[in-house]
């Protein structure tokens, strides 16, 4: 019996000192130093992040060359076209992932990052390419697929 009551008393202490570590690093840890710095120079860019903590860090480059950035954005979508999705059973009730679901979500993810899109129907994506205009926009097809208004498989199709 007093074997077992040293056994306790470890695992009470243990149980406490871990519950008094996350009190602190949730209540008094919050003013973590972080910085981040990013320069340019004709030499490339540079960057600089630091933190008071350990952190994980991503760091997204993408050079384009010469290539300029477009300006205007356009995201293909079309209820009318069928999608190509299997209706799965989730066993947690989980809601079904279309396209619908996947450009609503992408919207989301161009507006966080202060672009704004306009999503165009087969018809309007037609009007858009044929109108020509700007040349430096960008489409963004979910289906994986272009619809008929603008592609049939022949090189003279007004999307090539």
């Amino acid at each position: 019996m007093r074997h077992d009551r040293y056994i306790l008393i470890a695992s009470v202490l243990i149980v406490a000192v871990i519950l008094a570590g996350e009190a602190y690093i949730y209540t008094f840890d919050r003013d973590s130093t972080y910085s981040a710095r990013s320069s340019m120079s004709d030499s490339g860019a540079g960057y600089r992040v630091g933190s008071g903590i350990s952190s994980i860090y991503d760091v997204v480059v993408s050079y384009n060359g010469d290539f300029p950035a477009a300006k205007e954005y356009y995201v293909y979508y079309d209820d009318n076209y069928a999608d190509v999705i299997e209706d799965v059973w989730h066993a947690t009730g989980g809601k079904e992932l279309n396209q619908e679901y996947y450009v609503s979500q992408m919207l989301c993810q161009l507006e966080n990052r202060g672009i704004c899109a306009k999503v165009l129907n087969a018809s309007e994506l037609r009007d858009m390419v044929l109108s020509g205009g700007e040349r430096f926009k960008a489409l963004i097809v979910v289906s994986g697929a272009f619809p008929d208004t603008v592609y049939s498989g022949n090189v003279a199709d007004p999307i090539i």
